[in-house]
């Protein structure tokens, strides 16, 4: 199976920006807690412009599955036709924002497709007879 190069695939927006926080190994669960608050501290501005629209953090990430000494933060982002920024855009932002935060290292990233995926693109095609889907599919299986 061959994959689309990564500078053919269009950057995602998705509306949302996540980000992995990782804190040396043996950080203490009340530390970790500080480290996330001072975080949350440092994103709240940008809440508060309006470039984000909410923050939800977690500490450890996953419940715990990623280790203790971890954190994860989701930063939603306002909708499409309310902001004219992109999400890579803010992205760059919130990287400088979380820039040098003590104690800990924060991964900010973009979720998305990037061109990474293993599995092959799917589409479901449904319509009201097999007639009818037949020459709706015609066109893509040419």
């Amino acid at each position: 199976m061959q994959s689309l190069p990564s500078q053919l695939v269009p950057q995602e927006d998705r509306g949302v920006l996540l980000a992995f926080v990782k804190g040396a190994e043996g950080t203490a669960y009340n530390r970790m807690v500080g480290n996330i608050e001072q975080i949350e501290q440092r994103l709240m501005p940008l809440v508060e412009a309006g470039t984000l629209s909410s923050v939800s953090l977690q500490t450890p990430a996953f419940g715990g599955r990623a280790g203790d000494q971890t954190g994860f933060v989701i930063m939603l982002l306002p909708d499409w036709d309310e902001r004219d920024r992109s999400a890579q855009a803010i992205l760059g932002e919130v990287r400088q924002v979380l820039n040098g935060v003590p104690d800990v290292q924060v991964f900010p990233f973009a979720p998305g497709f990037g061109g990474r995926s293993s599995e092959p693109v799917q589409f479901v095609l449904s319509g009201p007879d097999y007639p009818e889907l037949h020459r709706w599919l015609r066109p893509w299986v040419k």
